[in-house]
């Protein structure tokens, strides 16, 4: 696992090296996403290209269109293959989150924050069910 600060120093140089930050962040890790000077869109903690799909787009010319259908249906792989990949990590990181709140839930002597750890609790095996 990468510490914070080996994540903010590898930010830190991309930015020194001409990157731009963007207002998105990975799907996977939930950082930043950095654009270098070709517009390739990049998670320098995933250490991946990330292809982002914008909303709303329509092509004016027929190719075009045919051309973003068969784009969305390779991003659509690509996330598909992303998430296979990170729902291994994903699990791990739900178990633990169970972990805490069951330590939590066990010294725990008000009723609404019991209820809260417990609804909790209910969605976290919820996405480990799916």
């Amino acid at each position: 696992m990468i510490l914070i600060k080996e994540d903010a120093a590898k930010m830190a140089d991309l930015l020194r090296s001409g990157y731009t930050m963007l207002n998105l962040a990975c799907p996977a890790c939930n950082n930043p996403l950095f654009r270098d000077t070709n517009n390739k869109i990049y998670c320098p903690i995933c250490n991946k290209q990330v292809i982002v799909k914008k909303e709303g787009e329509s092509g004016t010319k027929p190719e075009k269109k045919e051309n973003k259908v068969r784009n969305s249906d390779e991003d659509k792989i690509q996330q598909e293959e992303m998430i296979l990949a990170y729902s291994d990590s994903f699990k791990k990181i739900l178990n633990k989150k169970l972990a805490y709140l069951y330590r939590k839930l066990e010294k725990e002597t008000h009723l609404d924050t019991i209820e809260k750890y417990l609804k909790l609790i209910k969605e976290i095996y919820n996405l480990l069910n799916i």
